[in-house]
């Protein structure tokens, strides 16, 4: 049997499919999550003792919770969820803090998801992972917690540099609340038009997280340094650079640059 056919025989409406390495989701309109492919860092989802899968498997961590996943994103080695209160839920490897635990489960592995807690106990609006690493867009949650709507006046501000230098600006000719999706997920400018602030977290060896510096890894949300109070609507990750795209219509671009990725006219890393 296929995935394809697993997919046609269990009646499933797919919505979004993601692709590590060597790994696979997929996430139904019901709001389930599947994984298969190659697991040995836990990517699966599924625990102990299970390192690959060829047919898709229910992530069971993801379910138990009742809430729907709104959105998927995969790493090398690497997943990040995010469900229809916001939260954030990351599994997989974590050698270089790319899940975001301080503490793993087995060797710096996770090998079911785990909630995420950002600053200001703020709800994320979208994720992307490279290689390494994860950035997610997040908004402060009203008082009244996560069921309640967002007041515009709580978005968090950010001022930014890029690796110890000025970050890249690239205009583009589009209308603010057009609807770009830099990694073909689904357009976030349509449901946040209001946007919100940047955090990275894992690898940051050629400035992907943009926190101002090469750190090796970084294990807790790290505020990106991009331009002064910025609100951002979309993102994308490559193998180790970063893209973000204000409400304004600006796409920020850093780190890895050797082959021209930034859109910069040159080759510098960033």
């Amino acid at each position: 049997m296929s995935v394809a056919e697993f997919f046609d025989n269990e009646a499933t409406f797919l919505v979004s499919v993601a692709a590590g390495r060597k790994h696979r989701l997929a996430l139904t309109a019901e709001g389930e999550v599947y994984a298969w492919g190659y697991g040995d860092s836990g990517q699966l989802g599924a625990g102990t003792g299970v390192r690959s899968l060829a047919l898709p498997l229910k992530v069971a961590a993801l379910e138990r919770r009742k809430r729907a996943v709104k959105q998927i994103a995969c790493g090398a080695f690497h997943n990040a969820a995010v469900d229809e209160d916001g939260d954030l839920f990351t599994w997989g490897r974590n050698f270089e803090g790319q899940c975001c635990h301080k503490t793993s489960s087995t060797l710096g592995v996770q090998l079911t998801p785990k909630y995420v807690k950002l600053p200001l106990r703020a709800r994320v609006l979208k994720v992307a992972c490279g290689m390494d690493f994860t950035v997610c867009i997040a908004q402060a949650r009203g008082k009244g917690g996560a069921e309640e709507e967002q007041d515009e006046g709580e978005l968090l501000s950010i001022s930014i540099f890029c690796k110890g230098m000025r970050s890249v600006s690239v205009t583009l000719n589009m209308h603010p609340l057009n609807s770009l999706s830099l990694n073909l997920s689904f357009p976030v400018s349509s449901i946040f038009p209001t946007g919100g602030a940047l955090y990275s977290w894992g690898g940051g060896l050629a400035g992907q997280l943009g926190i101002g510096t090469t750190a090796k890894f970084r294990c807790s949300p790290q505020p990106v340094k991009v331009a002064e109070s910025e609100s951002f609507i979309d993102i994308a990750c490559g193998w180790a650079h970063s893209l973000a795209l204000t409400s304004k219509g600006k796409l920020w671009t850093w780190g890895l640059n050797n082959f021209g990725q930034l859109g910069t006219g040159d080759t510098k890393t960033r």
